[in-house]
């Protein structure tokens, strides 16, 4: 069984603007998705953490996972 990563949070806070600038330059689809990936990547706390980060809702994210589930079946 592979090993699981798990990327420890809060970002620095140079990170974090990074993802904030990239998050506000996209379109709000792209927003959802990418919201998504990041919250996933953190694991437990992660979607509260992403969704005060980019100030977006919680469904939004869980839309963008909806929309990866869709994707992928």
């Amino acid at each position: 069984m592979p090993k699981e990563i798990k990327i420890g949070f809060p970002f620095t806070p140079g990170i974090e603007n990074d993802m904030k600038m990239f998050y506000n330059s996209l379109n709000e689809k792209d927003q959802r998705h990418y919201a998504a990936l990041e919250a996933k990547k953190l694991c437990y706390g992660g979607i509260t953490y992403i969704a005060e980060l980019f100030n977006c809702t919680r469904p939004a994210m869980y839309d963008g996972f909806d929309d990866f589930k869709k994707k992928t079946s």
